[in-house]
């Protein structure tokens, strides 16, 4: 019996299989030569014309007579590579996730005990700011629900490698807490201009300035200097995951899929074609404090077919410019430095000509734009990408996507001065695009991340 066993599921795929003789003649002679060692012939017949089933992966002798080899040492590095890197993806996402949750939810208890900053602050008004547990404990079983989701969707992207690994928890863990302690000071005077009403509180040079438009001039969120500090940009990648309980790099990173593919597919066309090596450009904008930027320039360097990719990265702060420029000078990778280049301008009148880039990533710009403004910056776009082109657009969640959610993005136009954020969310993008590059846009996809919603535009080709 051990003899059979181990001959139907070892010896027909050792012996027979691997050194299977290629004629019909040589074939039959072999299972006749067999067959005495193994069973009476019609036996012999009846184990070898089995069908032959693939060795399972994961099983083992958890049942008498089943026996599998062991799988070889390239296969089992490759399993132990990939539990090692999944459990450092989970243990970095949780560690993270969790810091800045906790964070959250410990500063909106501080918010709620008044201590002088939120005397219009209204339990009604802002559920968020409740200290009810109850209210709480809903709340983070919600976000954890969506953390699972969002995580598990981006380890399917790195299993595929669509992107490569993110560097979780933090770039810079012991930044963590210079940071968390700039935040809390800044928490009061950030609150008292929400008190006040205070909306335009920014640096006195840039009133006059012609090159910010007024919309611009504005403390979004109700952050000290709006967008036109030093502090402002040193700042806000911290605030914004404090907000979004550390899931903001990750809801961010939901962009790389569809540009990077993209982007490879764009290569082999060109490679099959035989056309002229030029390198693929892509335009960022905004780039803020790069963080996005740190991401995309990871998988750049680490793609040996994007390694000549150009990008342009634009801003209307030269505070955030100036961030990310830094950021990017402190990598180690000359072909990061090396390809990615800074313009201060306005994303209204882009000062690039016709059919510049093939491709353009742009991240959380258009809830702070009003309407005529983003027409203008569609326009502007369609014309200066290439026909074939990709648009990579991502923003906030609008309405009717997640019914769970309809109250809370009310709430975020009243809490953390969005002036133009409920035109946004009841914004049909699909129509925006197509009206405002006249037609030159076409739709081609879009998911759902959270609160980040991720669009793709394709220019047409004439």
């Amino acid at each position: 019996m051990w003899v059979r066993v181990w001959y139907r599921n070892i010896g027909d795929r050792s012996l027979y299989g691997t050194c299977r003789p290629q004629s019909p003649i040589q074939r039959a002679l072999v299972r006749r030569a067999l067959a005495p060692l193994l069973c009476s012939q019609p036996q012999a017949r009846r184990t070898l014309q089995l069908p032959r089933k693939p060795i399972p992966e994961s099983k083992s002798r958890s049942q008498p007579g089943d026996f599998y080899p062991l799988a070889s040492p390239p296969a089992a590095w490759r399993a132990l590579g990939g539990g090692v890197n999944l459990l450092r993806y989970a243990t970095g996402t949780a560690a993270r996730s969790t810091f800045f949750l906790l964070f959250r939810l410990a500063m909106l208890q501080l918010v709620a005990s008044g201590r002088g900053w939120s005397s219009v602050l209204q339990s009604r008004e802002v559920a968020t700011f409740s200290r009810d547990w109850r209210a709480q404990l809903e709340f983070v079983q919600f976000f954890l629900r969506e953390l699972m989701k969002l995580s598990q969707k981006e380890w399917s992207h790195i299993q595929a490698g669509t992107y490569v690994m993110p560097r979780v928890p933090s770039r810079h863990p012991l930044e963590l807490l210079p940071r968390s302690v700039d935040f809390l000071q800044n928490l009061q005077d950030s609150m008292k201009l929400r008190a006040s009403g205070i909306t335009d509180a920014v640096p006195e040079t840039f009133h006059e300035d012609p090159l910010y438009p007024a919309y611009y001039k504005q403390n979004f969120h109700y952050q000290t200097d709006g967008y036109l500090s030093a502090a402002s940009a040193e700042r806000y990648d911290f605030q914004v995951e404090v907000l979004f309980g550390g899931l903001a790099d990750m809801m961010r990173r939901q962009t790389l899929g569809p540009l990077l593919l993209f982007l490879r597919e764009r290569v082999r066309s060109r490679r099959e074609l035989n056309e002229r090596a030029l390198p693929l450009t892509v335009l960022n904008v905004p780039c803020g404090s790069g963080g996005f930027l740190m991401d995309l320039l990871d998988n750049l360097t680490a793609d040996k077919e994007l390694q000549d990719v150009c990008v342009t990265n634009l801003d209307l702060s030269p505070f955030y410019l100036q961030r990310a420029q830094a950021r990017v000078q402190e990598l180690t990778s000359s072909t990061a430095t090396k390809h990615a280049s800074f313009v201060h301008a306005n994303a209204e009148s882009l000062p690039f000509p016709n059919e510049s880039f093939d491709a353009i990533v742009s991240i959380y710009l258009f809830h702070e734009l009003p309407n005529e403004a983003r027409r203008r910056v569609i326009a502007e776009w369609t014309r200066t990408l290439r026909p074939g082109g990709r648009i990579v657009f991502a923003d906030s969640l609008q309405k009717g996507h997640n019914p769970a959610l309809e109250a809370a993005l009310d709430r975020f136009r009243v809490n953390y001065h969005e002036p133009y954020y409920q035109s946004f969310i009841e914004t049909d993008l699909r129509r925006l695009f197509s009206e405002a590059s006249d037609q030159q846009l076409v739709w081609r996809e879009q998911d759902i991340h959270f609160l980040t919603k991720v669009c793709v535009f394709e220019k047409r080709v004439i």
